[in-house]
């Protein structure tokens, strides 16, 4: 159980869709770790499901996988100095 940091949270919720890495600091102990399981709950509540953000973040590596896997990425850098 913890306290709900809304006046945080309403800071940092307008850069959610900016893509800048996100840092946040603070001295030991002072709630940074509780503050992004808010906005990882935040995110499963009013964004996706837990299990499609986690369906599309592995079919989103096995993709990659598959890319290099396959050979595709050395075939377009062979493709690139040859021409």
């Amino acid at each position: 159980m913890y306290i709900k940091r809304e006046r945080y949270l309403s800071k940092i919720r307008p850069f959610y869709d900016v893509d800048l890495i996100k840092v946040l600091t603070g001295v030991r102990r002072c709630g940074k770790s509780i503050l992004l399981e808010q906005i990882k709950e935040e995110f499963i509540e009013n964004i996706v499901s837990g299990n499609d953000l986690y369906k599309e973040a592995r079919e989103s590596v096995n993709d990659k996988i598959n890319y290099y896997k396959d050979g595709n990425c050395c075939k377009r850098v062979a493709e690139t100095f040859i021409k």
